[in-house]
């Protein structure tokens, strides 16, 4: 059984993929051969009217697919694995990248392409994570008999061409994704379970009730032991689906379409940074500070999953915490992911200018790798705000 999820690409949006990633994964990291790999990127946020507004990225190219290399290197689990035993996290602990570049026809001639890949190299090399084997490499079998691309005896980047459909360099990389696939360790399975998957997804619905997951496996020649144990397994082991059976508010629910998590998440960062959405007010705070109001969001914002279900998820997964206000009217939440990153020398500006109060004691956390990976300081930050009892005052 293979699952393929569409991930959104908005750096805020990336910052969230390490707990959303679920059970074995191959990813497949897509980069333009004919950009340079030190250039800021822009960002399209499209609005429900079909328009986009484009942003320029905090991030260059390099820095943007070496933190999701050294996310994904770094990748176990997040909280919601407490509840998968030792064995199963093992299993489950393959990854795997395969980095294609695309527009390879836009570029002078395969030196560039060789210039490209040297420069990611060098990266790599200067940034410490677990290379060997996780990134495929390429060898001169792997490309078309007719391709120049053969002379190079190891390439990390796989080039594509555009203008022509590449049709012959498609056919042998998806002969490679194959290959791949079947080297991941098999699981033998009751029929029962393939059958109940193939429903989940075939409904139109994005949640379920649980008791409605037991009616149809009821109809499966499942008890409710039997179904909890397959739905278990299609959310931890495959992603299929979401069945949060020990978090309260989620019990009762399950999550049939994961891609709606990824959806609703865009609808909310695109809130904040396309104008119209919600109130000016609402999405300068959000944008500035980070934090949104669930009553002003779920009137205006439609989210494909139900806003009260989201937040729970995302604050289980540490991507957001409830703010404790003495304010009873209504209920905010802090989303660390969704505010600019600020990078050495403005942190050393900022110190030099005197701007940091000297009251606040700022929190420093470094990484050897070099990178920090994503999803860790927004879950770093967001737990700890979970942890406080206290009404906490943000100053960003």
């Amino acid at each position: 059984m293979i699952y393929l999820q569409d991930t959104g690409g908005q750096p805020e949006l990336m910052h969230c993929l390490p707990a959303l990633t679920i059970g074995p994964a191959l990813y497949l990291l897509f980069c333009k051969l004919n950009t340079n790999l030190d250039d800021h990127y822009t960002v399209g946020y499209r609005g429900t009217d079909g328009k986009t507004s484009s942003l320029l990225s905090p991030f260059t190219i390099k820095e943007t697919l070496l933190s999701a290399l050294v996310s994904i290197s770094s990748m176990l689990y997040s909280s919601s694995d407490v509840y998968m035993d030792i064995k199963q996290q093992a299993e489950n602990r393959q990854q795997c990248v395969y980095i294609i570049g695309t527009h390879q026809d836009q570029v002078k001639d395969d030196s560039s392409i060789d210039a490209f890949e040297t420069n990611l190299k060098e990266a790599m090399d200067s940034t410490f994570f677990h290379r060997k084997g996780l990134i495929k490499e390429w060898y001169q079998d792997d490309f078309p008999a007719n391709s120049t691309l053969r002379d190079i005896s190891k390439r990390l980047v796989y080039p594509l061409d555009n203008q022509n459909g590449g049709s012959d360099e498609i056919q042998c990389l998806r002969r490679a994704l194959s290959e791949k696939i079947n080297q991941y360790a098999k699981k033998v399975i009751p029929s029962q379970w393939l059958i109940l998957s193939i429903v989940l997804r075939g409904r139109p619905e994005v949640m379920l009730t649980v008791e409605t997951c037991f009616t149809i496996g009821r109809h499966l020649n499942m008890n409710k032991s039997q179904t909890e144990a397959a739905l278990h397994f299609l959310h931890y082991n495959l992603g299929i689906c979401m069945h949060f059976s020990y978090v309260k508010g989620l019990k009762d629910v399950v999550i049939t379409d994961t891609q709606s998590i990824h959806q609703s998440l865009t609808k909310i960062i695109e809130a904040a940074f396309k104008p119209g959405i919600v109130h000016e007010a609402a999405a300068s705070e959000i944008k500035n500070t980070g934090q949104f109001s669930f009553e002003s969001f779920s009137r205006t914002v439609k989210t494909p999953l139900p806003l009260e279900v989201l937040v729970i998820v995302l604050e289980h997964l540490n991507i957001i915490a409830p703010i404790p206000s003495a304010n009873k009217v209504e209920t905010k939440f802090f989303m660390p992911c969704i505010l600019p990153n600020a990078s050495d020398t403005e942190i050393m500006r900022y110190e030099e200018e005197n701007k940091i109060p000297h009251e606040v004691s700022p929190l420093y956390i470094r990484y050897d790798c070099g990178f920090v990976p994503m999803g860790v300081f927004s879950a770093t930050v967001a737990k700890l705000i979970q942890q406080s009892s206290t009404i906490v005052s943000l100053r960003i």
